[in-house]
């Protein structure tokens, strides 16, 4: 069964000292392969590219 699109919100690691060594990445790799064995066809996400200890929502329009 194919299914429509899921919305990823935020995928954050808070802790400074685990930034920059791949697991984010890492981790949505997995969510990737988990949503695709289920039947999903597609990831929804926006990035944040302000500050870096503020992940959740969407870009402040300025």
């Amino acid at each position: 069964m194919r299914r429509g699109a899921v919305p990823l919100t935020c995928l954050f690691i808070p802790d400074k000292a685990f930034r920059g060594l791949g697991l984010g990445k890492r981790l949505l790799e997995a969510v990737i392969r988990e949503l695709r064995k289920r039947g999903f066809r597609a990831l929804e996400t926006f990035a944040r590219s302000g500050d870096a200890n503020n992940p959740s929502g969407p870009l402040e329009r300025g």
